[in-house]
């Protein structure tokens, strides 16, 4: 069991690597996702499950950053949107506030998503603006039932979450794109599953939430 990571935790990430890997496009599901997102704690409130989810998501869409700013080196529209993250992680933004620049910058976004020359760009930025997302309104899901085989292309573009943008942004396209590179893929959900989830759930153990 890896260290500090619960049982079922442990018995999930296992799983979904094994998922991932077996994938023909090395696509970890939605529905294996969201598992593991609950995993992470119940989404009531603010406590440990919600901060686990939200430190989650901003880790996750930092971890593509350098995507966006290689392709946008004087647009800090991600900039604004994790900084307003963090406002709002600890207290200093309410949620009014928080969901207008996220309808800004996803608005944003889609008119830069026109462009063919900054796919991998935009998606590292629409996974910064789902972080955002993340910790306006939780994983809106949690409480609701899980289908495992759930795919992203099966839910609305706005309800896709910071971690497939990512995936898109690593491997220049979403699963459904032929064109996109499934080895990048698959190296960007090992990383995801084996450092990004196990962190995401400790850090929270140790600030003593």
């Amino acid at each position: 069991m890896k260290m500090g990571v619960p049982e079922v935790l442990d018995s999930l990430l296992q799983r979904a690597f094994e998922s991932v890997r077996a994938d023909p496009v090395h696509d970890l599901a939605l529905g294996m996702r969201r598992e593991l997102w609950r995993s992470l704690g119940p989404g009531l409130g603010f406590g440990p499950g919600y901060a686990r989810r939200v430190a989650l998501a901003l880790a996750t869409a930092r971890h593509v950053l350098p995507l966006w700013e290689l392709t946008y080196p004087e647009n800090r529209t991600t900039h604004t949107v994790l900084d307003s993250a963090e406002a709002m992680r600890v207290g200093s933004l309410d949620k009014g506030e928080a969901r207008a620049i996220w309808q800004q910058a996803w608005d944003h976004m889609v008119e830069l998503s026109f462009s063919d020359e900054g796919s991998r760009g935009v998606a590292a930025g629409l996974s910064a603006v789902q972080a955002l997302r993340t910790c306006i309104d939780d994983e809106a899901f949690v409480l609701l039932g899980v289908d495992e085989r759930l795919r992203d292309d099966q839910v609305d573009a706005e309800d896709m979450d910071a971690s497939m943008f990512a995936a898109a942004a690593y491997a220049g396209g979403p699963a459904w794109d032929a064109s996109s590179d499934s080895a990048r893929r698959l190296q960007f959900w090992e990383w995801w599953l084996s450092e990004a989830v196990p962190l995401a759930y400790q850090l929270v153990v140790r600030v003593g939430s």
